[in-house]
């Protein structure tokens, strides 16, 4: 009897310790700590034209999706794009909105938040990258993107007779948002943004 009462003891005093020395491993998950999500949407590689640097897309959407998974409604949700490395070829493109205010959310609902990038139309920029992270925050609430990551700009590759000429997104309605691209192949004109545009809604790009 008293060798269980001190196994009981012991066990206890363990627990304890675990409380204090690692907290997260045994604290209850709750709905403040865990009432947002925020997933990437877009892929982290953008470019220049391989040919032509001076020439063709230099805006790139990069979004992510906020979910609320509080249980309950969230009101003034910020949506902060914020950079976490240095380069003067990567940069929001002035007037891109920044932060991104969502009215409210519903539980269970999810917003896409797209910002916008400009490349630095020079050859210097190919094969550059700056780190960034999405942050939503409502009251307690806040969640990112995972870290680290990245935008990468790429070479986007064309023959002399090839060009890619923008890359268009917006703009949104009910949470659909068009994206175009417009680029020639040959001889030919190719318009991606045909009327209407391409929509990526809730299931992403």
């Amino acid at each position: 009897m008293r060798s269980k009462f001190y196994f009981l003891l012991l066990s206890l005093v363990i627990l304890l310790g675990a409380f204090f020395v690692f907290p997260g491993l045994i604290s209850p998950v709750s709905a403040l700590s865990h009432g947002l999500t925020v997933t990437p949407l877009t892929w982290n590689i953008i470019g220049l034209d391989s040919n032509s640097p001076l020439t063709g897309p230099r805006y790139f959407p990069v979004g992510a999706k906020v979910c609320n998974t509080s249980g309950g409604l969230l009101t003034t949700v910020n949506v902060d794009f914020q950079w976490q490395s240095a380069n003067t070829f990567i940069n929001l493109r002035t007037g891109s909105l920044n932060p991104i205010v969502i009215s409210s959310l519903a539980a269970g609902a999810c917003y896409d938040a797209y910002f916008e990038v400009d490349v630095t139309q020079n050859a210097a920029a190919f094969d550059t990258s700056r780190r960034y992270v999405i942050t939503a925050t409502s009251g307690a609430e806040s969640a990112s993107t995972p870290q680290p990551r990245e935008l990468f700009v790429e070479r986007l590759i064309s023959q002399n007779r090839n060009a890619t000429t923008d890359v268009l997104f917006g703009p949104s309605v009910a949470n659909l948002t068009s994206v175009c691209w417009r680029f020639n192949e040959s001889a030919c004109w190719w318009d991606v943004c045909h009327s209407p545009c391409r929509q990526y809604g809730d299931s992403g790009l």
